[in-house]
């Protein structure tokens, strides 16, 4: 995951803690484009992490 992402995950995250849902909302959206990838990124990464430790298993 990039640094931009993962600040952009931070960012979120720090959102979500501290307001209501309609500012939560607000912020996701706003920042969907970098949201997405992170998440896409995070996903990629355990996947290959799972690949890698079931390769290791075998």
């Amino acid at each position: 995951m990039g640094e931009t992402e993962a600040s952009k995950i931070t960012e979120v995250s720090k959102v979500i803690e501290a307001f209501d849902p309609q500012i939560v909302a607000s912020a996701v959206t706003e920042n969907l484009p970098e949201v997405s990838r992170a998440l896409r990124a995070a996903t990629n990464n355990n996947n290959n992490n799972n690949k890698k430790a079931m390769e290791q298993v075998e």
